[in-house]
């Protein structure tokens, strides 16, 4: 455990939900468009505040593809400020202070909320083992946000002379400290290796670290460890942060898109192995003239099978190139609020400090990389569509020319029959005509009528298995 304070830290967490359906999204969730009242609610509640008391009122109806601040007041003010009362453990602490800033971004809530320990001179000292009091029962994690875009958690404080003379290495170590002690992890069964560490770099002129690996789900989410090495680092980023909210905005629509299509992926990827077992099940049909006739029934149950997987199948290709064009579209956002945030620290003066390496790499680096993964899983799927689209065209092949053997069988039985019932009849009347019209004891026939049948049903016999052995002969020519 490291015994070192940090100053005046502060909490900031970043959660969207995705409002565009109302009723469910995509994934079949619940979208409550109460979520940002009831989260703040939730979280405030741990800090022993009601949220009755400090009167949060949000906008409600319809809005606009725009950027909006919800808090319903006269004032117009996109924050709401709150005090906490948190129990740290050590004297000469203040209250913790903080603030919610509740926001609709073009389809999306997000909500801000702030909570951190006053900055002063010689009282801002907080240990690291306190800062599991800013996060009490856990309230940050994903599983109470239950946000269904994604959270960014931002855990800043500015760190002494002597700690800002340590290498990366001990910085790091530093970084994982706080990280262990905020999302509650026992320091002495956690190594350094098992941390969802992802990368570190500098930001404003200060050393960042980021936990939380994209694409891989974890408990705690994406969290940012910011540590201010000078007051400038602090200043440039509160006067950026409108902008920071909407980057990572656009950077968790980024990564749930991403995530979105691989699951799509896996969908397709089951779909195609399915779809192997089927094609080996058509090649077991026999290859008699005629199947039988529960073979027939089981092609055309396979067949409304196949029929209804090619639309399920075409849903998730357009799916994975919805998120396709979705990852195009934030990424673009992405790297215009970053540009955004270099004019206005030019615009301030400090345009020294607008190094941005750290967050420029995720839409240079990162973004390609998706895009270039879900081209893949595209390029593959599409072989998939093809090959579901033969299967479909086999099985219709196959019954259609089980059909129409089965009609040409059963016009051949009915000329047969018609031939060999049609020369009965005819020689059964001309026969019934050879016989005597006066009848006398010597000439009378047993039972004429039986004779009758009986050289009809011959004559009929035999030509209609003459008629049998003509068709035959010359379907075989």
């Amino acid at each position: 455990m490291i015994d070192e304070p940090i100053y005046a830290p502060n909490i900031y967490l970043f959660a969207f939900q995705n409002a565009k359906f109302i009723v469910s999204d995509n994934r079949g969730e619940l979208v409550d468009p109460q979520w940002i009242y009831k989260t703040s609610k939730t979280i405030l509640s741990q800090f022993h505040l009601d949220i009755n008391e400090i009167n949060f009122e949000l906008k409600s109806g319809k809005f606009p593809p725009t950027r909006l601040h919800l808090l319903n007041n006269n004032d117009q003010k996109s924050s709401l400020p709150i005090d906490l009362s948190v129990p740290l453990e050590h004297e000469g602490q203040n209250s913790l202070k903080g603030r919610i800033y509740p926001l609709w971004i073009e389809d999306s809530y997000a909500l801000g909320l702030n909570i951190r320990y006053p900055q002063g001179e010689g009282v801002d000292a907080v240990a690291i083992d306190d800062l599991k009091n800013f996060n009490p029962a856990s309230c940050f994690a994903r599983q109470t946000i239950k946000s269904n875009l994604g959270q960014t958690v931002l855990i800043t404080g500015f760190l002494n002379q002597e700690q800002q003379r340590k290498k990366t290495k001990e910085l790091r170590q530093l970084a994982d400290e706080c990280y262990r002690i905020f999302t509650g992890l026992e320091p002495d069964v956690t190594s350094q290796q098992e941390l969802p560490f992802y990368k570190t770099g500098k930001l404003f002129g200060s050393p960042i670290f980021e936990y939380g690996i994209p694409c891989h789900e974890d408990p705690n989410g994406h969290i940012l460890i910011w540590f201010f090495f000078s007051e400038s680092t602090s200043e440039n980023f509160i006067d950026c942060y409108q902008q920071f909210t909407d980057i990572f905005c656009y950077r968790n629509k980024v990564i749930k898109s991403y995530e979105n299509s691989q699951l799509d992926y896996q969908q397709g990827i089951q779909i195609c192995k399915d779809l192997e077992q089927d094609i080996a099940e058509i090649k077991n049909f026999s290859n008699d003239a005629t199947l039988r006739e529960q073979e027939l029934q089981n092609l055309k149950l396979k067949l409304k099978h196949l029929l209804k997987t090619a639309l399920d199948y075409s849903q998730i290709l357009r799916n994975l190139e919805y998120n396709y064009n979705s990852i195009k579209i934030n990424m673009e956002n992405y790297q215009e609020k970053l540009t955004e945030v270099v004019q206005r620290l030019q615009k301030l003066g400090h345009w020294r400090n607008a190094d941005l390496v750290f967050l420029e790499e995720f839409y240079q680096q990162d973004c390609p990389k998706y895009q270039a993964q879900i081209q893949a899983n595209l390029f593959y799927l599409r072989h998939g569509l093809q090959l579901l689209d033969q299967a479909i065209a086999t099985i219709r092949g196959i019954t259609e020319i089980d059909q129409a053997e089965r009609d040409r069988t059963l016009h051949t039985l009915i000329l047969i029959i018609g031939v060999g019932v049609g020369s009965g009849v005819m020689f059964a009347h001309s026969f019934s005509l050879t016989l005597p019209q006066t009848s006398t004891e010597e000439n009378i026939p047993t039972n004429p009528a039986l004779q009758t049948f009986s050289y009809s049903l011959g004559v009929g016999l035999f030509f209609a298995l003459l008629t049998y052995l003509c068709r035959k002969f010359w379907k075989n020519r």
